[in-house]
């Protein structure tokens, strides 16, 4: 009974996740193919205790296997419990190696950077900021080149630009990413620059589309200021 409540847990997170058509905006990637890891959280605690329960079945069986006649029950507890840490232990770096290559490589602002094993980089895409602003999801996910373009404010790391002849006034803003202090570029309104980095565009909890041109610290990503 408890099982099949874990079971109906996890179903139904996921069927949820998986039918709504704004996921395919946050995951880049073809039409239902859900790849963020937040959509799987609400499932990860039925999942945990399930696997647990089967950790500590595994460390029984293999406990009972191997111990010898006459052994005491504490000792053995003892042996199902470095059992199933040996197992956790063996699970948990599994995961962690392959989850600190992705993180070292999932710079939305570095993107440029081919990922190992995976599909050659992608070239810029030259565009205007009236483009970007007037079409975002056509460009989300990809890289894009904004030449001989004027700041129009700076916020911290947040620099708002725009093209020449463009309709649309307010622009695109790009986030200056993972810069050490004293290294952010010195840049002031009224300077052209040439950006090429991310574009990414995120569905704001107020519905609101929140549209950016991510440009990453020591990446091939570029903020020139020319």
């Amino acid at each position: 009974m408890l099982l099949t409540f874990f079971l109906l847990w996890i179903v139904i997170n996921l069927g949820t996740y998986f039918s709504l058509g704004w996921t395919d905006m946050y995951a880049n990637l073809p039409p239902g193919v859900m790849h963020e890891p937040r959509y799987f959280m609400p499932s990860l605690p039925p999942i945990a205790i399930v696997a647990g329960a089967g950790i500590m079945g595994f460390a029984r069986w293999a406990v009972q296997k191997t111990s010898a006649k006459g052994i005491g029950p504490d000792t053995k507890n003892v042996r199902k419990a470095l059992v199933a840490c040996a197992v956790v232990g063996i699970l948990a770096l599994g995961g962690l190696i392959p989850a600190a290559n992705y993180f070292a490589t999932m710079d939305y602002g570095g993107a440029l950077q081919p990922r190992p094993g995976g599909p050659p980089p992608q070239q810029p895409i030259t565009v205007t900021t009236d483009q970007l602003a007037n079409n975002p999801s056509i460009y989300n996910g990809s890289i894009v080149r904004v030449a001989n373009a004027t700041v129009l404010s700076v916020i911290g790391n947040a620099v708002r630009i725009l093209s020449p002849g463009s309709v649309q006034m307010n622009g695109i803003v790009v986030r200056l990413d993972n810069f050490p202090p004293g290294q952010l570029p010195q840049v002031h309104a009224g300077d052209r620059v040439e950006v090429t980095g991310h574009f990414v565009v995120r569905l704001l909890p107020n519905h609101q589309l929140d549209t950016f041109i991510g440009v990453r610290y020591n990446t091939p990503d570029l903020f020139r200021v020319l």
